[in-house]
C-alpha cells in the first residue's frame, strides 16, 4: 500500500532532435491524476545531454509540479550512465511510483532501472488505478491480448510501470503553472559503460509494425479487391502511416496476417485511425477502440462501425481515399520516416 515514506510520483519524460515526446505529456497528465489522489507531488525528469531549455515551457498545462533536468557528458549516447544517474536520484528522493512508456528509450530504462533498485516492474499497462487500501493496481494485456490481467504491487518500492504512447489522453491540469526547474549533476562512472549509441537509424513508417504507428489506414471486405487496396497504400504514406486490415481483408489476401487487427490479431493505439470498408464487427473493433481518433469510410451509412467514428463520410472509397490522398499532397510536405517513427529510434550500439 502507498505509505507515507513514498516521496511523490515520477514521470520519465523523452526528448529527440529538441523536440519532447508526446507521450511525456501523457504519463504527465496520468501522472497527474494519480498524484491528485494520494495528494502528493508530481515530478517529470529529462535526462541525457544538452537538454534544450525550452522544453521546460512543454510542461506548463501538465500540472508538473517540479522538473529535472538531469543534463551531463555521455547521458545521451549511454544508457548504462543513464540508469546510474537515475536509480541513484531515486534511492535518495523515494518516490512511490515511476511512469515510463513503451518506446525503445522507455523500455530499455524501466527494465534496467528495476533490475538495479531491485523492485517490480509492470509493462504495457492499459489503466492505472489504486485499490481500497491504496496500492497501486495495474491492468495488463493477458493471453495475447485476448483479455486482460490486474497486477497490484505489495511492498516493492518504487512501483514502476510502462504504459504505450496513445494510452492516456493529455489534458490540461486544473490550476496549472510552469513547474519549477531543478538542474540536476548526475552522478554517474564513465568508465563503467560497456556499450553506446554510435547513431539513430530512422524506421521506414512503410514497414512499421501496426502496434507501433503513430497511423494507420485500415481495410476491411468493402476494399473489394487488392488493387483497391493500393488505394489505402497511398494514402498511409502521404499520412505517413501504415496500412492494416480485419481479418476478412487477410483472408482475401489484401494484407499480410502481420497487419491484422482486431481479436485474432493485434491491439493498436494509434492517434488516427481510418477504417476503409469494414463492417464494424466485435472481432475487429476489441482491437482498436482505443484509437484516439477514428474516421470511417463506408458505402453502407447503417454499419456498425459508424457508431464509434469521430468521423464518418458515407461513399465509395474509390472516389473518397484517392480524393483525400491527393489534397493532403497538394497540402502536406512529403512525410519522413521521422514523423511517423516512435519518440525514440533504435541506435547502433558498440
Amino acid at each position: 500500500m502507498t505509505t507515507s515514506a513514498d516521496k511523490g510520483i515520477w514521470v520519465l519524460a523523452e526528448h529527440s532532435e529538441g523536440e519532447l515526446a508526446d507521450v511525456s505529456l501523457e504519463l504527465a497528465s496520468e501522472g497527474k491524476r494519480l498524484a491528485d489522489k494520494l495528494r502528493q507531488e508530481l515530478v517529470a525528469v529529462l535526462i541525457g545531454t544538452g537538454i534544450p531549455a525550452g522544453l521546460a515551457g512543454k510542461f506548463r498545462d501538465s500540472g508538473i509540479n517540479r522538473l529535472m533536468l538531469v543534463d551531463g557528458p555521455g547521458l545521451e549516447e549511454t544508457v548504462e550512465l543513464r540508469v546510474q544517474a537515475l536509480s541513484e536520484m531515486v534511492r535518495e528522493a523515494k518516490p512511490g511510483i515511476l511512469l515510463c512508456s513503451t518506446s525503445i528509450f522507455g523500455r530499455e530504462m524501466a527494465v534496467r532501472l528495476a533490475a538495479a533498485l531491485k523492485t517490480g516492474l509492470a509493462p504495457n499497462c492499459l489503466s492505472l488505478d489504486f485499490t481500497d487500501d491504496g496500492r497501486l493496481q495495474c491492468t495488463l494485456p493477458a493471453h495475447t491480448n485476448k483479455t486482460s490481467a490486474k497486477v497490484v504491487f505489495t511492498t516493492a518500492r518504487p512501483q514502476i510501470v510502462t504504459a504505450a504512447p496513445g494510452t492516456f489522453d493529455v489534458k490540461r491540469a486544473r490550476g496549472a503553472r510552469q513547474p519549477l526547474t531543478v538542474n540536476v549533476t548526475p552522478r554517474a562512472d564513465p568508465a563503467a559503460p560497456c556499450a553506446r549509441t554510435l547513431r539513430i537509424e530512422k524506421g521506414d513508417p512503410r514497414t512499421m509494425s501496426v502496434e507501433e504507428a503513430p497511423i494507420i489506414v485500415s481495410g476491411g471486405k468493402g476494399v473489394g479487391s487488392r488493387e483497391n487496396f493500393a488505394l489505402l497504400d497511398r494514402l498511409a504514406e502521404a499520412l505517413g502511416g501504415v496500412t492494416a486490415g480485419s481479418r476478412i481483408a487477410v483472408d482475401l489476401g489484401f494484407v499480410p496476417v502481420a497487419k491484422q487487427v482486431g481479436q485474432t490479431g493485434k491491439t493498436v493505439t494509434p492517434r488516427l485511425y481510418i477504417a476503409c470498408g469494414i463492417s464494424g464487427s466485435n472481432y475487429h473493433t476489441i482491437g482498436m477502440k482505443e484509437s484516439k481518433v477514428i474516421i470511417v469510410i463506408n458505402n453502407d451509412k447503417s454499419a456498425t462501425i459508424f457508431k464509434m467514428a469521430d468521423l464518418g463520410l458515407v461513399g465509395d472509397l474509390r472516389e473518397i481515399v484517392p480524393a483525400i490522398t491527393s489534397e493532403l499532397a497538394r497540402t502536406l510536405p512529403a512525410p519522413t520516416a521521422a514523423a511517423a517513427e516512435p519518440a525514440r529510434a533504435a541506435g547502433a550500439r558498440a
